[in-house]
């Protein structure tokens, strides 16, 4: 729109302040007596030569203010009356100038003037004044002027004559009349008598009400039928089928004392009512959000054509946004509750549990079904009692209620019920459709002789049997206000706040506000925002009335025609056989080669071929090749990685997991070559028969004579020669890395024999291996973050396990006296290059036993890995080179190691640390190696931190660290020869912690102490403090042989074994999705 456009369009609304701030100009100058003489000399000269109001009549402004009002909402009859009008103030002022009177030209020039532009602007802009009225409204309005008048005048009479006053008996009619028709403008007769104040006040109004009511007859907008046809009730459900799942209150679109408005694609569409001047929208559009603009747009012509303003209630946040892009404006009023029936949220509230418990003693039970599955005549019996049971007067709801019930195009409603003992149904909910998995409350019973908690017991059945229903969330009701309950409710809410929730509390006594919003919350539903719209502020009192009158909250006159009752009769709409308009097929893209050679697997079907066919041969392997003696016949299956045609002879590489081999197709398998040439491409999975033999360059190959497709690759492979060079690709890509890639089925390799080899070796010296619970109600076990989840069945929250401990604890206090566990444990902690939020653990126990002993259980096995890996007892360095870690390894004091690593720094003179070194000193150290500590940490977790900085990190060929401080290991024996420490070792190994191992702490007295002070901290916000096991702890009371436990990080030492990160030993590590 040009800025022409825009002015033009402008015009009538200022007009319509224009008489707004002239009428309350005016009502000022009538509600003081005693204003100044300027300002009396002002009005007078405005009314003579600008616009005459005779300022002594309440009525005549009341007029202009309904004039200012059609100015606003562009009625032509406006246009008539003030042309006219103004031309003749103009031709009255030119008159008067013309004819010599003495008159202030100070006034009268400028009054021409301004009279001239507000003629020319009415006629530059009159194709904006569009809405026209009905045409009965002339007749109409003189009808009830004239009917008026004469009333007003019989009435006014009789009030003369009961207090005359002093106006003689035989002027009281006429004076009646004067008064009444002038409206008070000729109290200057004096002939006739003054009469009182009131009794004058009386007459001008008496005379005023026939004027207001044949203006607002004459200026009333045109009415449609607020009615949905068939064919547009046909449309609403092609589009609900399409895109119902968008907004809960969707299927409320085809309630029929709507109006419906299309987008022109015929793709999105608002449904509507007139009320009280107003096109008052419900909830969202329906349909293709991307249709929505113009949808809006159509609904704004519609209105702007019949003169309504344009208001919405009860939009989601998508559709507030829309409407406000439209250029509506919006307010919050509440919000809408949602269950979510997957997490079983609505049975954790005692009190409706409570409820349901009742119900099921009272012997009451839950029938649900869909609407299509009950008989005509049982619907008729739901109707007859769902309209016996209302209470309350008229019925409630515009934007949430259906009223309807019953009619067979809703057939995919559902019912719940509630019968009582003797199968008598009590309560009823009726819910529409939400999509495919959604349900929307719509209608809410209860017999008058229902015990309470019906509703409850409903809603919670509904919630039970969800997964049967296959629903995942519920709409219930929209809680006017909620926020202003809630925050008004909450501690230190201001005076503001806490007064504007009294007012709605107060108000809470006639409508159902506070109600609502409590009778929700028990369930435990999310809130999602509603908003209302409307144009503009002036606007938003009527559109506040047109929602009153819509959600029955202000009464109405009943109108012969309007539906009394939730049911009512109306003819069925027809569901459309074919859709309106397409739906929308998502073209998938794919390179040319994908394209290429998914045609070559759809013209072997088409030859009969299975690319992918299923069933199993046995073939051999293709290392087996080289074994073969010449001529001998084989069959081999694998993946070809290189093909090279040269039109009579074709060789391929295949491959397998035991290695490669050479197949030549020559001309002595024309069947063969054929099928190769036509339809094998580098990837594909082929099954060969052939003998040995060797190509003419000697090398071993497979002479083949029969070739079958036994899966069809649709994507190239990488390079040949250099396969997948991107980290971040062999990782997303696994399994192209290991189709091509050597190195990375050698790592795959070398992983399961690290597994093999450490419980091989635990087997062999007497420990059992068992399985603990992964899932946990407590974690426990070690200082990590758990990740969380929830179990519907139980309703309780769970962790997946940070460390098997606990339960393999409780194993020992059961007397089995070696065991362990080799499994995954989950960490909700950071990420790099030797971290991944789930990996591989193991942990063994092994009774009459102690740290020390554990240590040499720990390094045997690693050399065991080593050696199952590699052949010797061996692993390689940073720089490659293989390093030897046979023998015995360095066992390390951390307080010695500390110490040794202060020799020559600018605290050296703080050495030895030791269990008595002072916090004061220990912080002292930290700052005089730029290390970073908390201000509240305690002598055990300064010395862990400069641990980890002078001795973990610095760390080389594998090396025990032992003796930790006591306060960082909850779960630790005490040092049998220095209370102040735990007889705990960490192995490290070129700077990467591989394992730890305690002499674990059997006193039940002592670990309840120490887990209590972590389950304080964990109260406290700690996420990484373990919580109170008393489950672990009353196991731990019968009593547990003295223990030595080790835990290893597998996923690390596959790393010390391999020589490869973290994220190239794993199979499959946790990144994020690509595009995330």
């Amino acid at each position: 729109m040009n800025s022409s456009a825009r002015f033009k369009e402008r015009i009538p609304t200022f007009f319509g302040w224009l008489f707004t701030a002239y009428g309350v100009l005016y009502l000022l100058g009538m509600g003081f007596v005693h204003i100044g003489r300027p300002m009396r000399h002002f009005l007078n000269h405005v009314d003579l030569y600008l616009m005459p109001v005779p300022r002594a009549s309440l009525s005549w402004l009341v007029v202009l203010f309904l004039l200012a009002g059609a100015m606003f909402t562009r009625k032509r009859v406006v246009l008539i009356v003030t042309v006219p009008a103004l031309v003749l103030i103009l031709l009255t002022n030119i008159l008067g100038l013309s004819s010599g009177e003495r008159v202030p030209l100070t006034w009268v020039i400028p009054g021409i003037a301004i009279q001239v532009i507000l003629l020319a602007l009415l006629l530059y802009a009159r194709k904006e004044f569009v809405v026209r009225i009905r045409r009965a409204n002339f007749v109409g309005s003189i009808m009830v002027l004239v009917v008026g008048l004469i009333l007003a005048i019989g009435v006014g009479w009789l009030i003369v004559m009961a207090f005359p006053s002093d106006v003689p008996s035989s002027q009281r009619l006429i004076y009646t009349i004067q008064h009444i028709l002038s409206l008070g403008a000729m109290d200057s007769i004096r002939e006739l008598g003054h009469g009182t104040i009131h009794l004058r006040a009386t007459l001008g109004v008496l005379g005023a009400l026939p004027i207001i009511a044949a203006v607002v007859t004459l200026l009333r907008s045109q009415r449609i039928s607020n009615t949905l046809t068939e064919e547009d009730e046909d449309l609403i459900r092609t589009l609900l089928s399409h895109y119902g799942a968008n907004d809960s209150l969707g299927y409320f679109a085809t309630r029929r004392d709507k109006s419906v408005v299309f987008s022109p694609d015929g793709r999105a569409a608002i449904t509507y009512r007139q009320e009280a001047g107003n096109a008052l929208a419900s909830s969202d559009p329906v349909g293709d959000p991307d249709s929505w603009p113009a949808a809006i747009a159509q609904w704004r012509e519609v209105c702007r054509r019949y003169g309504w303003s344009a208001s919405v209630l009860g939009a989601s946040s998508a559709g507030a946004a829309a409407y406000a892009k439209a250029g509506l404006k919006v307010l919050r009023v509440g919000d809408e509750a949602v269950v979510h029936l997957t997490n079983r949220s609505a049975l954790r509230s005692p009190e409706v549990r409570r409820h349901v418990n009742a119900s099921r003693k009272r012997g009451m039970s839950v029938r649900i079904r869909r609407h299509s599955a009950i008989s005509e005549a049982e619907m008729a019996e739901i109707v007859a009692d769902a309209d016996r049971w209302r209470t309350g007067g008229a019925e409630r709801g515009f934007s949430m209620a259906l009223s309807r019930l019953g009619h067979p195009a809703d057939g995919n409603c559902l019912l719940a019920e509630v019968l009582d003992a003797d199968g008598t149904r009590v309560a009823m909910h009726s819910y529409v459709p939400w999509g495919p998995n959604g349900i929307s409350l719509d209608l809410m019973r209860r017999s008058p002789d229902a015990p309470a908690g019906v509703n409850e017991f409903l809603v919670a059945s509904i919630v039970e049997n969800a997964d049967g229903l296959g629903l995942t969330r519920m709409s219930l009701n929209f809680a006017v206000f909620r926020e202003i309950f809630e925050a008004g409710a909450a501690l230190g809410a201001g005076p503001i706040l806490r007064l504007t929730r009294r007012i709605l509390l107060f108000a809470s006594r006639f409508w159902q506000l506070e109600s609502l919003y409590r009778a929700n919350e028990k369930y435990a539903p999310e809130w999602f925002p509603r908003y209302v719209a409307y144009e503009e502020t002036r606007t938003l009192g009527s559109a506040l009335v047109a929602m009153g009158l819509a959600e029955g909250y202000l009464p109405r006159i009943p109108l012969k025609g309007l539906p009394s009752k939730v049911t009512g009769a109306y003819p069925q709409a027809h569901l459309v056989e074919t859709p309106t308009f397409d739906t929308e097929v998502i073209v998938r893209r794919v390179p040319e080669q994908v394209r290429v050679r998914t045609d070559k697997a759809r013209a072997l079907i088409d030859e009969g071929i299975n690319p992918w066919p299923v069933g199993a041969s046995s073939p051999q392997h293709a290392a087996k090749l080289l074994e073969a003696a010449t001529g001998a016949s084989l069959t081999i299956s694998g993946r070809v990685i290189r093909q090279r045609n040269f039109g009579s002879v074709v060789f391929l590489v295949v491959r397998d997991w035991s290695g490669q081999c050479q197949v030549i197709v020559d001309a002595g398998a024309p069947e063969a070559l054929d099928f190769i040439r036509s339809n094998v491409d580098l990837g594909d999975l082929i099954e060969v028969s052939g003998s040995r033999g060797e190509s003419r360059t000697g090398e071993p190959s497979l002479l083949a004579t029969d070739v079958r497709m036994i899966a069809k690759c649709l994507r190239p492979l990488p390079d040949k020669y250099h396969g997948l060079t991107d980290p971040e690709a062999q990782v997303r890509q696994r399994h192209v890395d290991l189709a091509i890639n050597d190195e990375a089925r050698r790592t795959l390799a070398a992983r399961s024999a690290i597994l093999n080899s450490l419980r091989a070796s635990l087997l062999a010296e007497g420990y059992l291996e068992v399985e603990t619970p992964i899932l946990q109600p407590i974690h426990g076990g070690a200082n990590a973050r758990p990740f969380t989840t929830h179990i519907n069945a139980y309703d309780l929250d769970l962790y997946l396990r940070i460390a098997p401990e606990l339960y393999l604890k409780r194993l020992c206090v059961g007397g089995v006296e070696r065991v362990f566990e080799l499994g995954r444990t989950f960490r909700n902690e950071g990420v790099d290059f030797s971290h991944n939020p789930e990996f591989t653990i193991l942990e063994a126990y092994r009774a009459h036993a102690d740290y020390i002993d554990m240590l040499h259980t720990i390094r045997r096995l690693i050399q065991n890995a080593a050696i199952a890996v590699h052949g010797e007892c061996i692993v390689p360095g940073p720089d490659g080179q293989m390093v030897d870690i046979s023998g015995e390894w360095p066992i390390v004091p951390i307080y010695d190691g500390i110490s040794d690593a202060l020799a020559g720094t600018s605290v050296a003179h703080l050495a030895p640390i030791t269990t008595e070194t002072s916090v004061e000193d220990l912080q002292q150290v930290c700052e005089g190696l730029d290390i970073a500590y908390r201000p509240d940490w305690d002598h055990g977790e300064l010395v862990l931190e400069l641990y980890e900085h002078l001795i973990e990190e610095r760390t080389t060929t594998p090396q025990f660290n032992i003796d930790f401080p006591l306060s960082v290991s909850p779960l630790t024996g005490t040092h049998r020869h220095n209370p102040k420490l735990a007889e705990r070792w960490d192995l490290v190994a070129w700077g990467v912690e591989l394992g730890t191992a305690y002499s674990e702490l059997t006193n039940p007295i002592d670990q309840r102490d120490r887990l209590t002070e972590q389950s304080v901290k964990a109260a406290g916000g700690d996420p990484e403090a373990m919580e109170l096991d008393e489950d672990f702890l009353s196991a731990l009371e019968f009593g547990m042989a003295p223990s030595g436990g080790l835990g290893m990080g597998v996923d690390r030492v596959v790393m010390l074994i391999t020589g490869k990160s973290l994220r190239e030993t794993l199979p499959f590590p946790l990144v994020k999705p690509a595009g995330a």
